[in-house]
C-alpha cells in the first residue's frame, strides 16, 4: 500500500498536469456555489437542490455534511452515508472556527484526491499492465479526463469519482496480480468487495469479475467463496435493510429510487439512440443544447448533436477502442476479458435490463476507462504506423475535448443562480 500511493518519478510531470486540471476544475465549481451554500439556512437541502444544476447528479453529499442524515438509497450506497459521518463531525469544528459551512471545501477536497489517484492508476494500469509507453500512457489518461462525464464525476459532490478510483484501483490489482501469477487473498477480495460494492453495490459486481478472473479455479474453493464474497455481501445487505427499517424517510426513498430507476423512457426513445447520444455519446461529448440538464427538468431524453462531426469523433473514439481490445486479446487474454466483462455489464444493466436508462450517460464513471484502457493496446504494437497515426489522431481529439468542455463548463457555471 506504501508504494500504491508512491508517486514515481517517471509519473510527476503527468502527476502534476492531473492536480492542476483537478484542482481547476474543483475551482470552478466552488466560485460559482461557495458564496449561496457556505450560509447556513434551515432547509439546506432546499437551498442545495434549488441551485445546483448538473445533469442528474445531487448534491446529496453537501446535505450529509451539513445536517448529516442517511439520504442515499442504502439498498445502492450501503456505506456511503456512514464512510461521510466523520467528515460531518470535522465539518462541524470547521464551523464553529470560521462561521461558514465548510461542506463544499470538505468535499472538493476529498474529490480531489480522488479523482487524481482515478488518474494515476489508470496511468499505471496502461504502463505496468497494457505496456504502453509514458507518453502514450499519459496521452490516454488525459484523454479519459477530456470525456464530458468524466471531468464532470469529478467535480460533482456524488458517488461516481468514488466508484472510478476504486473500480480502476481493483482493475489495477487484478491487472498486476495477473502479470505476474499471483491471486487475491482472501482478506484483500473481502476489503476491496466492501470498500467498492459499499460505495456502490452494483460494482461489486466488477471486483467479482476481478478476482474470478485473477485467481482462475481457486476462486471457487467453498471456504475463499464463502469468506471473500458471500459473507461481505450478506453483510453489505444486512447493513443496509437495518439502517433502513431504523430509518422511516429511507423507506419511501427507496422504494421510489428503485422503481423509478427501472422506469423505462418514452417509446420514441429508442435503445438504440440511447446507444448512440447518451451512453457513449454524452458520456463522451457533452451535447451543446440543454447542457448538462436534468431529464427530470424539461431535458429531453434525446438530444442530437449540432456538429456533425462529433459523430465522427464518437465512431473514431468506439473505433480505436474496438482495434485496441482486438489486439488485447491477442496479447493478454484474462485482463482484456475483464475490461471487455466491465463493459458488457453495464451495457447488460443499463441498455437491456434498463436501469437508469433516461439519464445513463451520467452512469460513464463506471466503465467509460475501458475504451482508453483498450486503446492502449495500439501502443503496444511493433509496427511503427499504428503507433504514430493512433498517437497523432488521439492527441488532436484529446486537445479538442478538453477546449471543448472547458468551455462549455465555464460558460455554463457563469450563468446566474436562481435566487
Amino acid at each position: 500500500m506504501t508504494k500504491l500511493f508512491k508517486i514515481h518519478k517517471e509519473e510527476r510531470w503527468a502527476a502534476l498536469l492531473f492536480l492542476v486540471v483537478v484542482i481547476a476544475l474543483q475551482a470552478v465549481l466552488f466560485e460559482r456555489y461557495w458564496p449561496i451554500f457556505s450560509h447556513f439556512i434551515d432547509n439546506s437541502w432546499t437551498q442545495f437542490i434549488r441551485n445546483f444544476r448538473m445533469s442528474g447528479f445531487d448534491p446529496i453529499a453537501y446535505s450529509i455534511l451539513t445536517d448529516w442524515h442517511v439520504g442515499y438509497d442504502l439498498l445502492r450506497h450501503p456505506l456511503l452515508p456512514f464512510l461521510l459521518y466523520p467528515l460531518h463531525l470535522l465539518n462541524g469544528v470547521l464551523w464553529q472556527l470560521t462561521g461558514a459551512n465548510c461542506a463544499q471545501i470538505i468535499m472538493g477536497v476529498l474529490l480531489t484526491a480522488s479523482a487524481f489517484w482515478a488518474l494515476m492508476l489508470h496511468r499505471r494500469i496502461l504502463r505496468e499492465v497494457v505496456g504502453a509507453g509514458r507518453w502514450a500512457s499519459t496521452l490516454l489518461t488525459a484523454l479519459m479526463l477530456g470525456f464530458g462525464m468524466v471531468a464532470v464525476a469529478t467535480m460533482v459532490p456524488d458517488h461516481f469519482c468514488f466508484s472510478l478510483m476504486l473500480l480502476l484501483l481493483t482493475v489495477y490489482r487484478a491487472g498486476t496480480k495477473m502479470k505476474a501469477g499471483r491471486q487475491f487473498s482472501t482478506c484483500e477480495t473481502l476489503l476491496l468487495l466492501v470498500a467498492t460494492a459499499g460505495v456502490t453495490l452494483s460494482n461489486g459486481v466488477v471486483v467479482v469479475m476481478a478476482v474470478a478472473l485473477t485467481n482462475g479455479r481457486q476462486f471457487f474453493r467453498p471456504r475463499f467463496l464463502l469468506t471473500a464474497v458471500v459473507l461481505p455481501l450478506l453483510l453489505l445487505v444486512g447493513i443496509a435493510e437495518a439502517a433502513v427499517m431504523l430509518t422511516a424517510e429511507s423507506v419511501t426513498a427507496v422504494g421510489d429510487s428503485v422503481s423509478g430507476q427501472f422506469a423505462y423512457t418514452a417509446e420514441r426513445a429508442s435503445r438504440l439512440d440511447i446507444l448512440v447520444e447518451n451512453f457513449f455519446g454524452e458520456s463522451l461529448q457533452l451535447h451543446r443544447k440543454y447542457i448538462l440538464g436534468d431529464v427530470l427538468l424539461k431535458r429531453p431524453v434525446i438530444i442530437r448533436y449540432t456538429w456533425a462531426a462529433q459523430y465522427v469523433v464518437e465512431a473514431m473514439l468506439l473505433l480505436f477502442s474496438t482495434i485496441g481490445l482486438w489486439l488485447g486479446l491477442r496479447r493478454n487474454t484474462r485482463f482484456t476479458w475483464l475490461l471487455m466483462g466491465i463493459l458488457a455489464f453495464n451495457l447488460l444493466l443499463h441498455i437491456v435490463v434498463g436501469f437508469g436508462i433516461n439519464e445513463v450517460h451520467i452512469m460513464a464513471a463506471h466503465w467509460v476507462f475501458v475504451l482508453t484502457l483498450g486503446m492502449g493496446y495500439l501502443f503496444t504494437q511493433k509496427r511503427q504506423f499504428l503507433p504514430i497515426s493512433s498517437g497523432i489522431f488521439l492527441f488532436v481529439i484529446t486537445v479538442y475535448l478538453w477546449i471543448y468542455h472547458g468551455y462549455q463548463l465555464v460558460h455554463y457555471l457563469s450563468w446566474p443562480l436562481i435566487k
